[in-house]
């Protein structure tokens, strides 16, 4: 894989560990939080952390009602390294929660707290009955998934709310991060957590201009349906970091949302810092398969309790020292296939 800043943070946080520097110094991530959601040890297992997770509502702190076993963070080896080298898929999702993701998993949430369908911009027309994060009832692809924060919070059901979807499936190109996801999954099944989806399960999915649609379907939780597009939604938190990955990125996503039925197709979210304007270019490059909505600070659809821009505002100037723009302030972009590119 091409050389690249991101891996390069996490590249000097291993050395400078190994060299004995404190955990200030070799911090993996600058600004690690922007208040919306919150994380607890709650018992370490050499280099696993089995980890509480809790999301802001208006109802207060929403915990899983399981905890999450992650990888350690202050974890990272050569040996990931290695592993990366060999299977072209990086792990980074698989050691840190990344803002976009939890932001990803806020507007989740608050989308369904007393089934309060968030109204879709008017920028982007979506096919009916679809608004944006309505998740009921739908098929939902969480690709780049990580940690599977989001997608485990969309599967679980909260105090009355009705809107769960039909089925999740949390996907990561990194053999390593699916296999904690499918691990994960588990541990969610046999907690008896309250859920409305038919299916939760994870799989390996590596982005590629190899893929085809039969291909997409074999997914756990895809449409068999040849007049319906395998998912119906797909959630991608900080994916489009890796131009090498774009065309290929754009093409899996185009394949997952259409169908040979024209008139139905699905959405994709995508939340994103710009990164030296890494999300900027995959817009361009995927702009003859996908329609976008403009990829601008304060997009973010109103939602309570918390203002989510007024929120990483707020992170802006508690962490100035460290806050930087373009890799720390994520911002909302939509996508649905384009009507000429339905047929491709």
């Amino acid at each position: 894989m091409p050389h690249n800043a991101k891996w390069k943070i996490l590249r000097d946080f291993v050395r400078k560990t190994q060299a004995g520097a404190t955990s200030e110094e070799a911090s993996v991530r600058s600004v690690k939080s922007v208040g919306l959601v919150r994380s607890s040890l709650v018992e370490k297992r050499g280099v696993w952390e089995k980890t509480k997770f809790e999301v802001l509502s208006e109802a207060g702190w929403l915990g899983l009602p399981f905890d999450l076993v992650v990888r350690s963070e202050k974890a990272v080896s050569l040996a990931d390294f290695s592993h990366e080298n060999s299977n072209g898929v990086d792990n980074t999702g698989n050691v840190c929660l990344w803002p976009a993701e939890e932001i990803l998993t806020y507007l989740l949430v608050a989308s369904r707290m007393g089934d309060t369908l968030i109204p879709t911009p008017a920028t982007l027309s979506l096919p009916p009955p679809l608004s944006l994060f309505d998740v009921r009832e739908k098929r939902v692809l969480e690709i780049g998934a990580g940690q599977g924060v989001a997608g485990f919070f969309a599967a679980t059901s909260f105090g009355t709310s009705t809107a769960v979807a039909k089925s999740i499936t949390l996907t990561d190109g990194n053999p390593m991060v699916v296999k904690t996801l499918r691990e994960n999954v588990q541990h969610f099944k046999e907690s008896g957590v309250t859920s409305g989806a038919d299916v939760v399960e994870a799989a390996e999915l590596k982005w590629s201009e190899d893929l085809t649609r039969d291909d997409i379907r074999k997914l756990p939780g895809a449409s068999q349906k040849d007049d319906e597009p395998p998912f119906d939604i797909i959630l991608a938190a900080d994916c489009l970091f890796f131009k090498a990955f774009h065309t290929a990125l754009a093409h899996t996503v185009h394949l997952a949302l259409t169908c040979e039925d024209q008139s139905k197709y699905g959405q994709a979210v995508f939340i994103n810092p710009s990164r030296g304007r890494s999300a900027e270019a995959f817009v361009t490059l995927a702009s003859t398969k996908l329609e976008f909505s403009p990829f601008e600070k304060g997009t973010f659809p109103p939602v309570s309790p918390i203002d989510i821009d007024s929120s990483i505002l707020s992170t802006q100037k508690k962490q100035s020292e460290v806050f930087v723009e373009d890799r720390h302030w994520p911002r909302l972009l939509l996508g649905v296939p384009r009507r000429s590119s339905l047929n491709s």
